[in-house]
């Protein structure tokens, strides 16, 4: 049995390593490789500097069996930012929605879609049961969803703009504050079916670090770009994966960056690939030594403690520091990690005296979001994805919780 341990926390550890991530069902049947280019592009509606884009396109008909809509999308990239134009044919413009953040896939509108993990198989792969119970939506037959990895950016034809970012896996997204420029040039006249209008281009630039991507090349996402035809009478939305509604990141393409400097190379691989395996053995002769100690005990606080429960967490603590800011921290990760039960992992910090999980998390995540707010100029939305929060609102209320004063009330404090 204790032979037998080392192996098994080695594989554990190693089943959880990125570069050991596998992949099931078929991949997207739509691939898109997104050039390079060393010049940022200028974002005013002229697309005199797209020659070397790539080039998707489809054509659509407008419900009517008329062939109303023809759509060429151009992709570039650079270190700073993902680029897009969309190049528009539509006899009839429509569009009211003038503000950002409002619901503009109901005017004549763009919409492009990332999947920035490029995990979508993972939720296609759940059983019926489970993705339910994980927040997933049914429209009819298909399954619809969005997880905090999928953005979702749409542009109207007045230039209006909404950034979207997913919540669970189910389609209610909430609306981000992102570097995103965008202009649109249009050829007709809206909301006016007595003549035939001719189309729209929409150009817009995405900052990589909106969408938490460090560009490189090689670098793969999902992605899905759609357009809204909005007519006097319905809409009809079509995309470059023929699926409908969009929202089915299972079923997107997938887009490579292809030519630009690449993440790692050479001599620096090859110490990633070393440093990887240092911090693999380490961690599995620290977790060696923890297993294979003999329980003894030392009088502490009045009481007697198990200095097995104490380094157990002191390990804890540990992990909770260099995992704070993930969404995914929890007393199963720590736990997996350390090869033990949860529940057992709980009894270790009753042991020793701590809280219980949750709140030896939140009580870090919290410290560390005060550190933020009296010495960075970050925005309290900033700041709570930072600390491993999917919602500010969340993030602001529990904080409130845990201190008796909101986030805003500290900051206020400490300026005045």
């Amino acid at each position: 049995m204790l032979r037998r341990f080392p192996l098994r926390f080695l594989f554990a550890l190693l089943s959880s390593l990125p570069l050991c991530a596998r992949t099931a069902g078929p991949l997207p049947s739509q691939i898109v490789s997104i050039p390079f280019i060393s010049e940022p592009i200028s974002i005013n509606g002229d697309l005199s500097e797209w020659s070397s884009a790539a080039a998707i396109e489809w054509r659509k008909d407008n419900g009517r069996g008329q062939r109303d809509n023809a759509v060429t999308v151009k992709l570039l990239w650079d270190t700073e930012r993902l680029y897009i134009a969309f190049v528009v044919t539509d006899t009839d413009l429509r569009g009211n929605r003038v503000r950002d953040e409002q619901e503009l896939w109901f005017d004549d509108a763009v919409e492009v879609f990332l999947d920035t993990r490029n995990d979508a198989q993972r939720s296609a792969r759940m059983n019926e049961s489970e993705f339910e119970r994980m927040g997933g939506e049914f429209w009819g037959e298909k399954r619809v969803f969005s997880d905090e990895n999928d953005y979702h950016v749409v542009v109207n034809i007045h230039g209006s703009r909404v950034i979207l970012r997913g919540e669970g896996l189910s389609y209610r997204g909430t609306a981000v504050k992102a570097d995103v420029s965008q202009a649109v040039q249009y050829t007709g006249t809206l909301n006016d079916g007595r003549d035939a209008d001719a189309g729209f281009v929409v150009e817009m630039a995405i900052a990589w670090k909106s969408v938490r991507l460090k560009a490189h090349n090689g670098l793969r996402f999902g992605a899905q770009f759609g357009i809204e035809d909005v007519d006097s009478d319905d809409r009809f939305p079509s995309g470059w994966c023929d699926i409908r509604p969009h929202h089915q990141p299972d079923l997107w393409g997938r887009a490579e960056l292809s030519g630009g400097p690449r993440s790692v190379a050479g001599w620096p691989a090859l110490l990633g690939w070393l440093a990887a395996g240092l911090f693999v053995f380490s961690m599995a002769g620290m977790a060696w030594t923890l297993y294979s100690r003999k329980r003894s005990t030392v009088a502490a606080g009045g009481g007697v403690r198990s200095i097995r429960a104490l380094e157990m967490a002191a390990a804890v603590e540990y992990y909770i520091s260099r995992h704070y800011a993930s969404t995914d921290a929890s007393i199963g990760e720590a736990a997996r990690g350390l090869c033990v039960s949860h529940r057992c992992l709980q009894m270790m910090l009753k042991q020793a005296g701590k809280p219980a999980f949750r709140e030896m998390l939140a009580a870090y995540r919290f410290m560390k979001a005060e550190e933020m707010l009296q010495n960075t100029s970050k925005s309290v939305s900033e700041i709570a994805f930072a600390v491993g929060f999917n919602s500010p609102a969340v993030f602001s209320a529990a904080y409130r919780k845990h201190t008796g004063h909101s986030p805003s009330d500290l900051r206020s404090h400490n300026g005045a």
